[in-house]
């Protein structure tokens, strides 16, 4: 699956797991990043696996994923995570500025790793 094989997949995931063991394990705080950088992380990591889930579930392997689709999942995950998570579980909260972290992760998505060059 040359898919999760994408520099800027793997790239996302050493970055997250790097802040994260930063945060929580040597308590290194760097609000910018605490704040914004695992919601910019997050997109490029989902929807790469939701795209490889896609190709080797429904042997799609010759499209990538429409801006639609990109569009979609962004603005159903954003919804979830920024308007109702928060109303159930007071570790979430409501930052408008996420949306554009959100954003700008499946724009980096869409742009670098959404490519037809990588098949399964």
């Amino acid at each position: 699956m040359k898919t999760l094989l994408h520099p800027v997949f793997w790239g996302a995931c050493g970055i997250l797991i790097l802040h994260q063991v930063l945060e929580k394990y040597y308590q290194i705080a760097i609000p910018f990043a605490d704040n914004y950088l695992d919601d910019f992380l997050a997109m490029p990591i989902i929807l790469t696996i939701f795209w490889t889930e896609q190709r080797v579930l429904w042997k799609n392997i010759k499209h990538p994923l429409t801006i639609f689709q990109v569009t979609i999942f962004t603005f159903a995950f954003s919804i979830f995570f920024e308007e109702i998570l928060p109303n159930f579980n007071a570790n979430y909260t409501k930052d408008y500025w996420d949306y554009l972290a959100y954003i700008l992760g499946s724009i980096c998505f869409y742009l670098t790793i959404n490519k037809a060059s990588y098949t399964v």
